[in-house]
């Protein structure tokens, strides 16, 4: 069964390693629990799953094109299906608080990832939205618990 909604998908040129044929892919939107593996990935740091999900091939297939291509690939799927992921983050309070540091660092890193600003502006909004900020190392509400990793970001008022 594909994880892709039914829609207008997105095409990728690519160029195999060994041949530099050219070819497409799509990349469509993911329905909700393709999403959330999404959300998954992006936690984890999984990138290659992640692409994977996203072009509804496994993993192994990957291989067979170069890096370059590879990468921009990569960035597709994020720029396709990270607006959703945001929205299913206002909703779910789970995925908020795992993806609440990453959305932190992709702030921090924006610039160097040449984010489209439509979509880095959702980002500084729901950040706001949700009160992140970097980590002091305790959470605001006093309670004990170990320091967050330099670098996180842990919401704040929970």
């Amino acid at each position: 069964m594909s994880s892709l909604i039914n829609g207008t998908p997105h095409l990728v040129t690519f160029s195999k390693r060994h041949g530099g044929q050219q070819h497409q892919v799509s990349i469509a939107e993911l329905e909700i629990n393709p999403l959330y593996r999404f959300c998954h990935c992006l936690v984890e740091h999984k990138t290659p799953e992640l692409v994977a999900l996203c072009i509804d091939k496994p993993v192994e297939w990957l291989n067979q094109i170069d890096v370059k291509s590879y990468a921009e690939l990569s960035k597709k799927c994020i720029d396709v299906n990270f607006q959703n992921a945001m929205t299913l983050m206002e909703g779910d309070p789970v995925i908020a608080l795992k993806l609440g540091p990453l959305v932190m660092q992709m702030m921090t890193m924006a610039t160097t990832m040449n984010l489209d600003p439509v979509l880095l502006e959702k980002v500084r909004a729901l950040a706001a939205d949700l009160k992140l900020q970097p980590s002091a190392g305790t959470p605001s509400n006093g309670s004990s618990s170990a320091p967050a990793p330099s670098g996180s970001a842990t919401p704040t008022g929970t």
